[in-house]
C-alpha cells in the first residue's frame, strides 16, 4: 500500500458502468487501497462557478471498506454514497471512463472534453487519464489512420461517395476484400463486409456509407483492406502490457465485439503484437493516451509485421477487466487478474502525477 501520498483521484463515467464486475470499481477499489481519496462523477455533472470548475461527485459514506464486494454494494447504492461539489482543480488524478451511444451522449462526452481541456491547460497539475484532447483525437479513426498508418492495413477515409465507389471497384479487380465502416461507429456498429467479388450495388452501397439513415449531410466513411486471422484486445497502460485475450464473433458475423454476442477466448501474445505495442505506446503517450485497447489481427501463430496490423486504437473506454477476469476459471483467479491489472493501472497513474509535478517544479 501507498502510504507516503494520498491522491484526491475522480473517476468519470456513467451510472450504468458502475456495476460490481466494471472496470471503474476494480480501478476504484485499488486506488481506496493505496491511500487514495476516490470519487466518482458522471459526465454531465460539471458547473462553473466563480471562474472555476466544479464537479458534482459522489464517494462511499465510510472510512475504510474491507472487502471489494463490500465495495461494489456501497456504490450501487446511492444511500450509502456521500455527494460532494468539490472544485476540480483539487484532484490529482482524473481517470475519464466515457463511451457513448447516442447523439445526445456524444453531445455530453464532447462537453466533457471540452471542460477537461480547459481544466487541464489552468491547472497542468491535474493529471489526466487519458487526455481529454487526445480522446477526442483519437475517438475517430483519423488519428491511427495517420499518425499510426505502419501498423495499419490500407485505409482510405472519405465522405465522397463517388471517390468510395471506385475504390471499392478497385478492390474488386484486385480481389481484395475489403471493410467499410463509419468513422464515428462504436461497438462495431455499421461495420460492412465486401468480398473480393464485389457486389453488383457498389455505389448505393457508397452512398449508404457516407450518408447513413441519421444523417442529414455526408460524413466520412472508412474503407480497409479486410485482414485474416484471429481478431485480438491488447489492454495496455503505458508501455505496459496489461493482459489480452481474442474475440471470436457469431457464427456468420464478421464482427466480434462482445456485445454483438462475440465470445472472449485465451490469446497467447507473440512477438508481433509485443512490437506493435512497443511502437504505438511511444507516439500515443505523447498525446496523452495512456489506458488503451489495441485491436489488431493476423495469424494467432508466427505472426509476422506483413500479416499483421492494427486495426483500431480505443481510448474512451478501452476494453474491460471484466474480459481479461472471464478467462479465469476460480474466483480467486479472477482477483488476482482485476487485482494485477488494477495495480499496474493506478500504480502508472501515480507515477505519472509525480513525474509531472517534478517537471513543473522545475520550470
Amino acid at each position: 500500500m501507498n502510504t507516503k501520498t494520498k491522491y484526491n483521484t475522480l473517476i468519470l463515467t456513467r451510472g450504468r458502468d458502475m456495476t460490481p464486475d466494471s472496470t471503474e470499481l476494480a480501478l476504484a477499489f485499488e486506488a481506496t487501497n493505496r491511500n487514495h481519496k476516490v470519487s466518482f462523477q458522471k459526465p454531465e455533472n460539471f458547473y462553473v462557478k466563480d471562474g472555476k470548475l466544479f464537479g458534482i461527485t459522489h464517494r462511499p459514506n465510510a472510512e475504510s471498506i474491507d472487502s471489494y464486494e463490500a465495495f461494489g454494494h456501497y456504490v450501487e447504492n446511492e444511500s450509502f454514497m456521500k455527494q460532494e461539489n468539490i472544485p476540480l482543480e483539487d484532484f490529482d488524478i482524473i481517470f475519464s471512463r466515457v463511451a457513448y451511444r447516442n447523439p445526445d451522449e456524444k453531445r455530453e462526452f464532447e462537453n466533457m472534453c471540452i471542460y477537461l481541456s480547459s481544466l487541464q491547460s489552468l491547472n497542468p497539475r491535474v493529471t489526466m487519464v487519458n487526455s481529454p484532447l487526445g480522446m477526442v483525437m483519437a475517438g475517430a479513426k483519423i488519428y491511427e489512420t495517420l499518425n499510426l498508418k505502419t501498423y495499419m492495413p490500407e485505409t482510405h477515409i472519405t465522405k465522397d461517395s463517388k471517390r468510395l465507389e471506385k475504390l471499392m471497384k478497385d478492390a474488386a479487380l484486385e480481389k481484395q476484400g475489403i471493410i467499410g465502416k463509419p468513422i464515428d461507429g462504436m461497438g462495431g456498429s455499421g461495420v460492412i463486409e465486401i468480398p473480393p467479388s464485389g457486389y453488383r450495388g457498389l455505389r448505393t452501397l457508397a452512398e449508404v456509407l457516407v450518408e447513413p439513415l441519421e444523417s442529414t449531410s455526408s460524413i466520412p466513411a472508412i474503407i480497409q483492406s479486410k485482414l485474416e486471422g484471429v481478431d485480438r484486445r491488447i489492454l495496455i497502460m503505458g508501455e505496459e502490457i496489461l493482459g489480452a485475450y481474442k474475440r471470436v464473433p457469431v457464427e456468420e458475423e464478421i464482427r466480434a465485439n462482445i456485445h454483438l454476442g462475440g465470445t472472449v477466448q485465451p490469446y497467447e501474445l507473440q512477438d508481433i503484437d509485443r512490437e506493435i505495442v512497443s511502437n504505438v505506446a511511444e507516439t500515443i503517450k505523447r498525446d496523452g493516451l495512456y489506458f488503451c485497447g489495441l485491436d489488431i489481427m493476423g495469424p494467432e501463430e508466427n505472426g509476422t509485421i506483413e500479416n499483421t496490423r492494427m486495426l483500431e486504437l480505443n481510448v474512451r473506454c478501452p476494453g474491460s477487466i471484466k474480459s481479461l477476469e472471464s478467462l479465469a476459471e476460480s474466483y480467486h483467479e479472477k482477483a488476482e487478474i482485476r487485482n494485477a491489472a488494477a495495480n499496474k493501472i493506478v500504480r502508472y497513474a501515480e507515477d505519472l502525477h509525480e513525474d509531472k509535478l517534478s517537471s513543473l517544479d522545475q520550470e
